[in-house]
């Protein structure tokens, strides 16, 4: 993809987590929620530490934890 070319590793990082933020926006987050911004991970080749760190980072944004 070309995010995948053209996005730096950070880049990624911050795009999975608007993502995430998005997903956390109705404070419920759903499995195909989850699923989805797993998937777009593994088609940008994002790490799953930092699928995990962006998750992480986004829900105590949004739920104001940390």
């Amino acid at each position: 993809t070309e995010i995948d070319k053209r996005f730096t590793r950070d880049e990624k990082r911050h795009l999975l987590k608007g993502l995430w933020r998005v997903a956390f926006a109705d404070a419920e987050l759903l499995a195909h929620e989850e699923y989805l911004i797993r998937k777009i991970a593994d088609l940008i080749h994002l790490p799953f530490e930092d699928f995990l760190r962006a998750k992480i980072e986004a829900k105590e944004a949004f739920f104001g934890e940390g």
